[in-house]
């Protein structure tokens, strides 16, 4: 799992409410989802709280200001651009 979220360019989070708690998720997307070495990755995160709270709560993984926060599946780059 690590080498694929490397690789990856977006980092889609859905229905999971912020890894402040869950250590072990902490540290696999930490070593994984390194955003200081990152340029133009987008973060999605597919939730329906509101933008500024998601901003709070998934702020080490956002790289820059590439954060997309659909509130519905649909909506989101998964669909739209698979």
């Amino acid at each position: 799992m690590k080498k694929a979220l490397r690789q990856a360019r977006t980092l889609t989070i859905f229905g999971y409410g912020a890894p402040t708690t869950d250590m072990e998720a902490v540290n696999i997307l930490n070593s994984a989802w390194d955003k200081a070495n990152r340029l133009i990755e987008r973060t999605e995160i597919i939730d329906i709280k509101e933008e500024e709270v998601l901003w709070k709560q998934w702020d080490p993984f956002i790289v820059r200001t590439y954060l997309d926060c659909p509130k519905d599946f649909y909506e989101s780059r998964l669909v739209k651009l698979p």
